[in-house]
């Protein structure tokens, strides 16, 4: 993100407060954000860019053996390709961030549907930045 955690953060979490998908999520304030002012930073587990494309050949292997061997009537290669694909998009945080975004632009405006902010600047492709929604 451009600089260490004290650089980026007055306060943050020192453990997760929820747990997502494939991270974990850390109440944090920016430095320079107005006191009482919070955000959530969901970080990716670590060791997943490596992890999950070996899995996913694993899994496909199985999947091709099960296609040879197995009369089935559904293609699992194909299956287990289109599986992975979404989950590569999922892997990727910055997707996330702009999906968030996009979202915001198109339904944000709905009374009564709140969509928290999403503080590009502190987002990669490993971590997302948004406002903090008490639920």
């Amino acid at each position: 993100l451009g600089g260490s955690v004290e650089e980026l953060f007055e306060e943050i979490s020192d453990e997760p407060v929820a747990s997502a998908s494939l991270g974990q999520v850390y109440r944090a304030r920016l430095r320079g954000m107005p006191p009482g002012k919070e955000v959530a930073v969901k970080v990716q587990r670590p060791g997943l860019a490596v992890t999950v494309p070996l899995d996913m050949y694993i899994l496909r292997r199985f999947a091709e053996l099960a296609k040879a061997t197995i009369k089935l009537r559904s293609d699992l290669p194909a299956i287990l390709d289109e599986f992975a694909g979404r989950l590569f998009e999922e892997l990727d945080y910055g997707n996330e961030a702009a999906n968030s975004l996009r979202f915001k632009r198109l339904y944000g405006g709905i009374e009564g549907l709140v969509v928290p902010e999403v503080y590009a600047a502190f987002c990669s492709r490993h971590v997302i930045t948004m406002e903090w929604l008490q639920g």
